[in-house]
């Protein structure tokens, strides 16, 4: 999607679909390629499955890119920063991907932080987003509803247990104490937990995927269905 606006950013696009399922013998990631916006415009040509060390995969979806109207050489790609960021420190976080506890001597009002936020390669491209968000704020004020980036984490511990995460990438606007704002970026990150050696989960938009995988069928999906001409003909 390609909008101008008066928000400052011009250019803000989004990944629709990720969906993980794993057991103990295997796990599948599968991803879409489609980029879409607010106006109905779609491209196929997005990369949202990346290679971690370990032999894990992540996928993302929601923001996939904001550039400005007026300095089109400033602009988060994140596809393209994700990925510099993975071969720079994707290994890293392999330490607390095992789930290792906090040291003996390591403060108790503290343990709530150990490994709590253990993704570097994740937090590196926090910068460029927060950047692109800030300058646009300098100018007026940014709509964030549609801002967030979501990301699936799978792969297997060395005790050959499944793990799948879901992290999120959060912008958010605060008035620190010096009165001017500032757009943050909060990072979230939840295990999802398996039963019976199986977990499965899904990011983007996933009230079909959802419905399938987990037998949920939220009531605000009920008029959506209208538009999947496979299940109206069924």
């Amino acid at each position: 999607m390609s909008e101008k606006t008066d928000q400052g950013v011009a250019e803000v696009q989004h990944g629709t679909l990720d969906v993980a399922v794993a057991s103990r013998k295997a796990i599948v990631v599968a991803t879409d390629s489609r980029r879409s916006g607010r106006d109905g415009a779609r491209t196929d040509d997005t990369k949202k499955l990346f290679l971690l060390p370990g032999d894990r995969v992540v996928a993302i979806a929601g923001l996939v890119d904001a550039s400005l109207p007026n300095f089109p050489e400033i602009t988060a790609q994140i596809p393209a920063l994700l990925e510099q960021a993975i071969g720079r420190c994707g290994h890293l976080d392999m330490f607390f991907w095992e789930d290792p506890p906090p040291p003996a001597d390591y403060p108790e009002e503290f343990h709530h932080h150990w490994g709590a936020d253990p993704y570097i390669w994740l937090s590196a491209i926090v910068g460029p987003i927060q950047t692109v968000f800030n300058i646009a704020a300098t100018y007026s004020t940014v709509d964030l509803s549609r801002a967030t980036m979501d990301a699936i984490v799978a792969g297997y511990r060395q005790s050959g247990e499944v793990k799948l995460v879901r992290s999120r990438l959060q912008p958010l606007e605060s008035t620190p104490r010096g009165g001017r704002r500032f757009i943050g970026v909060a990072r979230h990150h939840q295990r999802v937990a398996p039963v019976d050696g199986f977990a499965a989960t899904t990011i983007g938009a996933c009230n079909l995927a959802n419905a399938l995988l987990f037998e949920a069928v939220p009531v605000d999906f009920i008029p959506e269905l209208s538009s999947y001409p496979g299940i109206e003909a069924f």
